[in-house]
């Protein structure tokens, strides 16, 4: 297996993940015009989490996962990778307390009741990819 094919079938397994959370909260689906970017990944899904917002770009070839979801009409709010992986954490906090909140009998060291530490974000120089 190639370093690309490596890297599509990563694209393509988060792209299943991103297919997922766009069914769990208010999302859409754009184009974006990126200098100096294949045209193939200008295709982009916004989600609106209660934590912010969030958007990965995804291949032409997986524009599918995405097809039933409506055209996002909201602007960019400027968020970048570090932003999105901070909204996810925050995100999985949330629910988290909300679990434990609803099932005091949660038993201890299950995910619902542990504090988890923060998530480094790498910079956007460490992702070698859209």
């Amino acid at each position: 297996m190639t370093l690309e094919d490596e890297r599509d079938r990563a694209y393509f397994e988060r792209n299943h993940l991103v297919a997922a959370l766009a069914r769990l909260f208010p999302s859409g689906i754009s184009r974006t015009n990126i200098p100096g970017w294949d045209p193939n990944w200008h295709g982009i899904c916004y989600i609106d989490l209660p934590t912010g917002q969030i958007s990965y770009h995804y291949h032409a070839r997986e524009a599918y996962l995405f097809a039933h979801l409506p055209q996002y009409t909201k602007p960019w709010d400027g968020h970048d990778k570090a932003d999105v992986h901070r909204r996810l954490n925050d995100l999985e906090h949330r629910l988290a307390a909300d679990i434990a909140s609803q099932h005091p009998q949660v038993p201890p060291g299950t995910a619902a009741e542990q504090t988890w530490p923060a998530v480094r974000s790498p910079s956007d120089a460490e992702y070698p990819f859209p």
